[in-house]
């Protein structure tokens, strides 16, 4: 947080994370049984009560995302390890392993979080990859046009 996101939003940069403060909820929290409250408390005080502009969920059934995970090749190698990027091993898929059961409270969590809460945007990652990507984009753009970045720079 004070080391990387924290020294770029100074410097107004665009940060773009793949989880953060509602992750640890979801698999803490809800499917893992922890308080909430303590765990909503503890971000605050770990991040400074920084709170994403956008939060965007891939919404899929469990049993497609975790087919999914096991199909997907290695992307990343030790290289990128020491560039503080995850390496996707299959001995480090501890998440992945979990069963079923635990991936469905995850979901139920991110859906009970995004519930009346503007800055979520939900978006069906049953579709195809394209479609997803496309979904993204549009709704990511509409937040930097907020912001006040150029919609020129923006084309596709």
């Amino acid at each position: 947080m004070f080391e990387l996101i924290q020294p770029a939003l100074d410097k107004g940069k665009i940060v773009i994370l793949d989880r953060f403060i509602d992750s640890t909820i979801a698999y803490q929290g809800y499917a893992r049984g922890g308080e909430i409250k303590t765990i909503q408390r503890l971000n605050t005080i770990a991040t400074t009560g920084l709170i994403p502009e956008l939060t965007i969920l891939l919404d899929a059934d469990p049993e497609l995302s975790l087919a999914r995970v096991s199909n997907k090749p290695n992307l990343f190698d030790a290289a990128n390890k020491n560039q503080g990027i995850r390496v996707d091993n299959e001995s480090e898929r501890r998440f992945e392993q979990a069963p079923l059961k635990f991936h469905k409270k995850v979901r139920e969590g991110y859906l009970k979080m995004s519930k009346n809460d503007r800055r979520w945007c939900i978006i069906r990652a049953d579709q195809a990859g394209h479609r997803i990507a496309d979904a993204i984009l549009k709704r990511v753009r509409r937040l930097l046009i907020k912001n006040g970045i150029a919609p020129e720079l923006l084309q596709s």
